[in-house]
């Protein structure tokens, strides 16, 4: 893992707790939680997310029913530098963010082959 933002979405309920249990052992905190999905960070760096930006973005991936887990590093960077009030940005988050779920499955799509 060469990021330092994380999404861990959908994994089976014993899965799911081994991660969460796991994750202190690899340098990761966990920035929020919701349903069956996880955003971690990277300990050592301080997080550049707000509470609502985090509840967003796990909102955001809870709709989703595949499991996978994957860097969002670069999405979390273009939201750190660009004003969140603005609704262009806005969209282009979360255009980034649903990109972000099909690079994921092609990725693990490559790996199963």
């Amino acid at each position: 893992m060469n990021g330092e933002y994380f999404v861990v979405m959908n994994l089976e309920v014993f899965s799911f707790g081994m991660f969460e249990k796991a994750v202190d052992y690899e340098d990761f905190e966990i920035l929020g939680k919701k349903d069956n999905v996880l955003l971690l960070h990277k300990v050592g760096n301080r997080s550049v997310l707000t509470n609502q930006q985090i509840q967003t973005i796990l909102s955001f991936y809870s709709r989703y029913s595949y499991r996978l887990v994957f860097d969002i590093s670069k999405e979390v960077s273009f939201l750190a530098q660009k004003s969140s009030d603005e609704k262009q940005h806005m969209r282009m988050f979360f255009w980034m963010l649903r990109q972000s779920v099909a690079w994921a499955l092609l990725e693990k799509e490559d790996n199963t082959d």
